[in-house]
């Protein structure tokens, strides 16, 4: 029985190191799996540091400023130039006070809405308050872009999705007029309404650095990740808008008097949107970023094909290189003026797209490396690398196309652009946008 006793125990013996030999195993396989996730981990870090650092290599990042200023110089010498009437010496205050008092509305619903209260107001209506600038304008004909027909007090136009139109605008000789006095609006405005990623596409007036140049192509491109949709917004350049610390202007003089981050606050103070990046191009850039992509295919009528001097085919799609589509991108003389402009401008960004899409320049990440270098922006690393990683699912989304003001929905005062309501206007943008 002894002998039978220290037989069983030494079975148990040997199970309990076969048993502990394979928990040792176990522990070994964890500790083996666990090391590869966190060296594929450590290898994906690396990887992003690499294609962050790429990107960044060849790309013009700006840091946001501390504090967003106006140029004193630039604005003094706007006041000098701009020594006409424009808008009638009665009503300007009015208009302005108007626009104040619809965008504060705006604010309130909007807070109301997202159950936030909102920020306390700081109003100083002693500020200063010029507008305008030296344009004459003559009335044209052309070619209505995205809407129904439209009639406003000294400007107006027709269309019909894109289809012919005309747009007519009194004669009218403009300049700017100091000393109009309003309560501005204060740019506060929620950063998330929804998951919603706005990007300002901005086309600089420029053909140097001397001068930050204007603002006179305005993109918004607003990703919104919960409906799956992108929306690509214009803002014309005569748009009567309210830039901080400068007072009431066309929209587009916001980059001259303090670059890319005083048109973003502009738009924000103007229109209640939030900006979360800005990217800039001017003549230079967008000349060099058409050619770096081999060029880009556009349909263009009979008139805009005789104004950068080319003959077009049976299918009017032509091949444009950088100096032909910058041509296109400025051109306000082919019919429809400015309305038809900032078509053009989304024909070439949409053309520029499209080329990207079918993979004519390669991968997503080739066409990043070839327009980066021609284009100033303040996107972060991070974001960056996410919006370049979620581009392939991104570009499977639906597009749809605005320009503000609405048609039908606004009036000219010596060629300023004023919308009949700021509040139906920020209104209608988020619907479309949110």
């Amino acid at each position: 029985m002894a002998a039978d006793n220290n037989y069983g125990s030494g079975n148990m013996e040997v199970r309990r190191g076969k048993d502990g030999k394979k928990k040792r195993n176990k522990y070994r396989v964890l500790l083996t799996v666990l090391a590869s996730i966190l060296g594929v981990i450590v290898i994906a870090l690396g990887a992003l540091f690499l294609v962050i650092r790429h990107y960044y290599k060849m790309s013009n990042y700006e840091k946001d400023p501390e504090e967003i200023t106006v140029d004193s110089s630039v604005l003094e010498s706007l006041r000098e130039a701009d020594t006409d009437e424009t808008i009638d010496s009665s009503l300007e205050e009015s208009i302005q006070n108007d626009i104040a008092s619809e965008i504060a509305a705006a604010r309130s619903r909007l807070y109301e809405s997202l159950g936030v209260s909102d920020p306390a107001l700081t109003l100083d209506p002693s500020e200063t308050l010029p507008s305008g600038d030296d344009v004459n304008g003559e009335g044209q004909n052309g070619e209505g872009q995205n809407g129904e027909g439209q009639n406003g007090s000294g400007g107006g136009q027709q269309g019909n999705n894109g289809g012919n139109g005309g747009q007519q605008g009194g004669n009218s000789n403009q300049g700017g007029r100091p000393g109009t006095t309003a309560p501005p609006p204060v740019p506060v405005v929620p950063q998330m309404i929804g998951n919603t990623h706005n990007v300002l596409l901005i086309g600089v007036d420029r053909r140097d650095t001397s001068w930050a140049g204007n603002s006179d192509a305005m993109i918004l491109i607003s990703i919104n990740y919960d409906k799956h949709k992108i929306t690509m917004t214009s803002f014309m350049r005569d748009t009567y808008a309210y830039i901080p610390g400068a007072g009431y202007w066309k929209m587009n003089r916001s980059c001259a008097l303090g670059g890319a981050p005083l048109t973003c606050q502009t738009l924000e103070a103007t229109f209640l949107l939030h900006v979360d990046n800005y990217a800039t191009c001017d003549f230079n850039g967008l000349r060099g970023l058409v050619n770096a992509i081999g060029g880009i295919d556009v349909y263009l009528t009979q008139a805009e094909a005789e104004y950068i001097h080319l003959s077009i085919g049976q299918d009017r799609v032509v091949h444009l290189n950088g100096d032909k589509a910058l041509a296109h991108a400025r051109n306000r003389t082919s019919g429809g003026y400015d309305y038809a402009r900032t078509q053009r401008q989304r024909n070439v960004l949409m053309a520029i797209y499209n080329k990207i899409k079918s993979g004519g320049v390669g991968s997503v990440a080739n066409a990043a490396s070839a327009i980066l270098p021609y284009v100033v922006h303040n996107i972060d690393g991070g974001t960056l690398a996410n919006l370049i990683a979620n581009a392939p699912s991104l570009m499977n989304w639906p597009i749809q196309q605005l320009r503000v003001p609405f048609d039908g929905q606004f009036y000219s005062q010596n060629e300023y652009l004023i919308p009949y309501s700021y509040q139906d206007t920020i209104n209608q943008l988020y619907a479309h946008i949110y």
